[in-house]
């Protein structure tokens, strides 16, 4: 086969030959547009592309053997008046063109879609290594000795004391005074601890 002349595409479908006479019935029809590593078009992307501005004035056939004519303005010359897809029942060894449908020209929105799962995956995968970190750094934490601070009250609280009327407690015991600690505790369950014994 030669160089097959092909129409504008819209939504993925174009139409072939694009001019001139009709010379494919169906099974050539479905074999021009595998040979120009396409599919024939369907009902649906048919359908999708004229509402999506697709028109012509030339029928050409669909992979559910009926030819069709894409229109969007009434015109009595092409299709009979109708808008939509119009189709004619024909034949199959009818000559037609044929409309094709290329999934090459519709991935700018797949591909745009994939992009932003492969970011949320991306973004989700540091997320969660960025939260095992953290729990493998709490899990070394755990192993160290648990630290606890404990203090007394210092003597400018003590001379606090004394200039508020305690000039008379002159004798004061070491077990008067107050102490305090602050003590964390990490528990988690999901953590087998490995005895030495």
């Amino acid at each position: 086969m030669s160089v097959i002349p092909q129409s504008q595409r819209v939504a993925g479908v174009f139409m072939i030959p694009e001019g001139g006479q009709y010379t494919l019935n169906f099974t050539a029809a479905r074999a021009a547009c595998l040979y120009l590593n396409v599919t024939i078009a369907t009902k649906d992307q048919m359908e999708r592309a004229v509402l999506r501005g697709l028109e012509t004035c030339r029928y050409g056939w669909i992979a559910e053997k009926i030819a069709v004519i894409p229109r969007l303005i009434s015109e009595e010359k092409c299709g009979k008046g109708n808008t939509g897809l119009v189709l004619w029942y024909a034949r199959a060894e009818s000559k037609f063109g044929a409309y094709c449908f290329s999934a090459s020209a519709v991935p700018t929105a797949l591909i745009i879609l994939a992009v932003i799962l492969l970011l949320l995956t991306a973004a989700g995968a540091v997320w969660y290594y960025k939260l095992n970190i953290f729990t493998f750094w709490s899990l070394g934490q755990q192993k160290d000795d648990t630290e606890t601070e404990m203090w007394k009250h210092t003597d400018s609280e003590m001379d606090l004391h004394s200039q508020h009327g305690a000039e008379e407690d002159d004798e004061y015991d070491e077990s008067d005074r107050k102490y305090s600690s602050d003590i964390t505790l990490c528990v988690n369950p999901n953590i087998k601890t490995h005895s030495l014994e």
